[in-house]
C-alpha cells in the first residue's frame, strides 16, 4: 500500500514537471511562430520594393536597348531579375502564412476556421 501511494505521488509529480515543460514548449513555438510572421511580413515588404525596382530598371534597359546603348542580354537579365524578385516575394507570402498556421493550431483558432469541431 506504502509504495503505491509512493507511486502515485510520483506519477503526479512527473505529470506536473512535464506539463511545466509542455507549456514552454508552446510558449517558445508561438513566440517563434510570432517572430516569422514579422520577419516574412517585412520579406513581403522588401521583395515590393525589388519588383517596383526591378521594373523600373526593366524600363531603363529597355530605352537603353532601343538607343543601341544596351544589349538584348541586358534586358533579359533585368527580366530575370524581375522574376527573382518575384520569387522572393511570393516564398514571403508562404513563410508568412506557414507561421500564421502554426499559431492559429497553437491557439485552437485553426480547424473552427475550416469547420471542424473536435467533440
Amino acid at each position: 500500500m506504502l509504495g503505491r501511494v509512493r507511486e502515485q505521488r510520483e506519477l503526479r509529480r512527473k505529470l506536473a514537471v512535464n506539463g511545466i515543460d509542455l507549456r514552454a514548449q508552446v510558449a517558445q513555438t508561438m513566440a517563434r511562430a510570432v517572430a516569422q510572421i514579422e520577419l516574412a511580413r517585412r520579406r513581403v515588404t522588401l521583395s515590393q520594393r525589388a519588383i517596383d525596382l526591378a521594373n523600373e530598371n526593366i524600363k531603363i534597359e529597355t530605352d537603353r536597348f532601343n538607343l543601341g546603348k544596351a544589349t538584348n542580354f541586358d534586358v533579359l537579365n533585368r527580366l530575370e531579375e524581375l522574376r527573382q524578385a518575384e520569387l522572393r516575394k511570393t516564398q514571403a507570402m508562404i513563410d508568412w502564412h506557414k507561421a500564421e498556421v502554426v499559431v492559429q493550431a497553437l491557439t485552437g483558432d485553426l480547424l473552427p476556421m475550416y469547420g471542424v469541431a473536435v467533440d
